[in-house]
């Protein structure tokens, strides 16, 4: 996935957090910026299983963002650098 700390993503790819088999494939798709979605994309049951998932993803080397994001309720923040 391309470094966007530089330019502005292009390309968007929301993967849904309770799909580990998306969660593995997502980052080698080539996307600028990866929406990991723990909100719309996950039925009310999973969640839970969800954040778990996205949890183990981004704890295994080179799995974690480069410069992450966290939107909720229609508000995005990130953090530089």
């Amino acid at each position: 996935m391309p470094d966007p700390a530089g330019a502005a993503a292009r390309s968007y790819l929301y993967v849904p957090a309770d799909r580990p088999d998306r969660l593995e494939r997502a980052a080698s798709r080539g996307a600028d910026a990866l929406i990991l979605d723990l909100e719309d994309a996950v039925p009310p049951g999973g969640k839970h299983e969800a954040r778990r998932l996205l949890a183990g993803a981004v704890a295994r080397p080179g799995g974690g963002p480069r410069r992450p994001a966290r939107a909720r309720g229609g508000v995005c923040t990130a953090r530089r650098g």
